[in-house]
């Protein structure tokens, strides 16, 4: 009987080490697998994520372009509404053109003819402004003149004054 309870435990060590490597073994597989599919989950769930991101985003721009066209037909609806204001407008704005047109060549002829008497009255002013220039000249030398014939009178004065003098210590002898 000992042989029996030998070998039935080793063959029970050996049911208990296969047991072990077989669990391990599914541990590793399954651990593995797991890891593929938790892998392959992350995949889907970022994908999905971006497909949530650019459906938010398309339905952010579709409303936008709801909006503008909403906005659109506002505004075309108005501009259809002033189209008309502004035609009539428009052809009384061509008619106060045609007299301001004709006003303006008026006013062109009046300004040409100004001009011609701005230029007339330029010449004559240069011409004064010369004539002015010549005679502050002449008054300059004239005064330059005075100036020297006044220094000219003191110098004699003073050779006067002192001839007296010199008369006066003459005559003045005993």
């Amino acid at each position: 009987m000992s042989f029996i309870t030998n070998n039935a435990n080793i063959m029970l060590l050996f049911l208990i080490v296969a047991s072990a490597v077989i669990l391990v073994g599914a541990t590793v597989y399954f651990q593995t697998n797991f890891n593929v599919l938790n892998a392959e989950y992350n995949d889907k769930l970022a994908k999905l994520n971006e497909v949530s991101r650019e459906l938010e985003e398309q339905q952010a721009i579709l409303k936008k372009v709801k909006e503008e066209l909403t906005l659109k037909s506002v505004r075309e609806s108005e501009f259809t509404e002033k189209y008309t204001g502004i035609k009539s407008e428009k052809e009384q704005l061509e008619t106060t053109n045609d007299e301001l047109e004709k006003k303006k060549v008026q006013l062109e002829g009046d300004i040409n003819d100004a001009e011609k008497r701005l230029i007339a009255r330029t010449q004559e002013l240069e011409t004064k402004e010369t004539q002015l220039r010549d005679k502050d000249a002449q008054i300059n030398a004239l005064n330059n003149d005075l100036t020297l014939q006044k220094a000219k009178t003191k110098k004699v004065e003073k050779d006067l004054l002192e001839c007296v003098d010199a008369k006066s210590k003459l005559c003045a002898c005993p």
